[in-house]
């Protein structure tokens, strides 16, 4: 093991190069970590996102292209559609699909009702008691609003599917009429002529403040409410069979469409007036960012080593070469090829095992600010995005690292080593 003496011993002597070797490989392997932290971390936070954001296909009555029946009335021709609704037996194949975690329905202004023992907050324009709408939901807290976060649930619970005879209203109707969860109110419904009795569950704050100046109750935000499906159909004037609409919320967003397909290939869709769409604006807007981030990142990453390994070659060939002299004395000494590419070896080896462990400091000082500038370039909060250099990503960075050196130092060594010692001491001036 002589030759790992001659090698540290060469290091010692030759300060300034192997400063500049130990720099340039622990700058390379630090841009190189920093990347592939990055990477992983939008990688995983993505991930995450998919997850938390999910989703939704919406299958909805095909209203605009669907039959439908036309009515002459007072006020002119009433045009009705008479196609299919989402039908339960389909609810239930729909909620087999793998990756579906849910199912909701909403239908906006599917219940109208006029408070009898309660009053809303009036228009400008106040003519007598005006009906208001209600969104019709199967589960409130998976509706628009909610999953939005434009409306917070305040006091109470949410509507399920099990839920009959409830109602959730906004905070601004509860507190004119000083009602709590669990009170009764009663409404007048014009579809069926007559009084209809729901239970107060929920209490949702958002909605306030955005009326402005309108004309009369019904287009006042404050005053919408939610009410179960069972008491939009016994009230909607004519017997409905099914949903007009469902939402099928999906967990992972990336699978989205292949949902999608599998709803549209099931047996119960045949011959159905029903189309569907996705709704996937919300993870898109947040994981396209991360994605410019992912290939930001993988171009300077490349960039960097390609530009990185090109000078830590050419340093490494030219300092290999310009020993000749060494290496023919050497050989003249009775020194084995072997034993000088040991040590030609272990001299960068030593600078390298320095570096490479520089390197995992200095990423880990300099990956998150690293993140946070491009997070800001791209409008994502690097707050959300956790990054960290793990040991697996340094010793592959590491293990690379020492393959380019060794591949470099043995091919220069090489065309040294292979000439003999007179053709090699001849040949120097």
């Amino acid at each position: 093991m002589n030759f790992i003496r001659r090698a540290l011993l060469y290091c010692r002597r030759q300060k300034l190069r192997s400063l500049l070797l130990f720099l340039t490989i622990t700058c390379l392997a630090a841009f190189v970590l920093t990347g592939i932290a990055i990477q992983k971390a939008t990688v995983d936070n993505a991930e995450n996102l998919r997850t938390e954001v999910g989703g939704i296909v919406r299958l909805e009555a095909d209203v605009e292209n669907g039959p439908r029946t036309t009515q002459e009335g007072e006020n002119g021709a009433i045009h009705s559609y008479v196609g299919d609704f989402v039908a339960e037996k389909l609810v239930n194949a729909i909620k087999k699909i793998e990756g579906v975690v849910g199912i909701n329905a909403q239908n906006e202004q599917g219940f109208w009702g006029s408070g009898i023992n309660f009053d809303y907050i009036p228009g400008q324009f106040s003519m007598g008691e005006m009906p208001v709408p209600n969104t019709a939901v199967l589960n409130s807290e998976n509706s628009d609003p909610f999953q939005s976060g434009k409306f917070t649930l305040e006091e109470g619970r949410h509507i399920t599917e099990e839920d009959k005879h409830v109602i959730i209203l906004s905070e601004e109707v509860a507190k004119r009429n000083q009602l709590k969860v669990g009170d009764k109110i009663q409404l007048y419904n014009m579809d069926i002529d007559g009084e209809v009795t729901l239970e107060l569950i929920g209490i949702y704050s958002g909605a306030g403040g955005t009326g402005g100046d309108a004309m009369i109750a019904s287009q006042i935000p404050e005053n919408a409410g939610f009410v179960d499906f069972t008491t939009m159909r016994e009230n909607f004037g004519r017997e409905i069979e099914g949903y007009p609409s469902i939402d099928i919320l999906v967990n992972d967003p990336a699978r989205i469409e292949a949902v999608r397909d599998e709803v549209e290939n099931l047996p119960e869709m045949k011959g159905k007036t029903l189309k569907t769409r996705i709704i996937n604006e919300e993870y898109e807007a947040i994981s396209n960012p991360l994605e410019s981030i992912q290939k930001s990142v993988g171009m300077v990453v490349t960039a960097i080593a390609a530009v990185g390994i090109a000078i830590l070659g050419l340093l490494l060939f030219l300092w290999t070469k310009n020993r000749k002299q060494e290496v023919g004395i050497l050989l003249a000494v009775g020194k084995s090829k072997a034993d000088i590419i040991g040590q030609l070896l272990a001299e960068n080896f030593v600078a390298a095992a320095l570096a490479f462990t520089a390197s995992y400091f200095l990423t880990g000082l300099i990956a998150d600010k690293v993140c946070a500038i491009l997070a800001g370039r791209t409008g994502v909060d690097a707050d959300t995005i956790n990054v960290g250099v793990t040991i697996g990503q340094t010793v592959s960075v590491c293990g690379i690292g020492f393959l380019v050196v060794g591949l470099c130092v043995a091919i220069a060594s090489y065309t040294v080593i292979r000439l003999k010692p007179k053709d090699i001491l001849t040949k120097i001036d």
